[in-house]
């Protein structure tokens, strides 16, 4: 898995995010339920993780490969009833 400096030296190390498995953050940079484009070229990716019952969202660098951060996202739910109720247009189903 790529991924950018700032993960490697901040993110990763963050004691709230060291239980996030290098294996959902994969799954959700090849297979998101969820993504919203930023206007800087990245790409915001969303999975809910069910044996811990939290969305997961990861953020990849303009090149879609290169994973810049991963953290639970509780703001999420919120986020998606917006989405389901037609009030958020960034975000896609995927």
């Amino acid at each position: 898995m790529k991924t950018s400096g700032h993960f490697d030296d901040d993110v990763s190390k963050r004691s709230d995010r060291v239980d996030i498995k290098d294996e959902w953050v994969e799954l959700a940079r090849d297979d998101p339920e969820f993504k919203e484009f930023q206007e800087n070229g990245r790409v915001k990716h969303w999975i809910f993780v069910p044996g811990v019952k939290r969305w997961l969202r990861i953020v990849l660098l303009e090149d879609r490969e290169t994973v810049h951060t991963k953290h639970w996202d509780r703001g999420f739910p919120k986020q998606l009833r917006r989405f389901e109720e037609g009030k958020e247009w960034r975000m896609v189903r995927c």
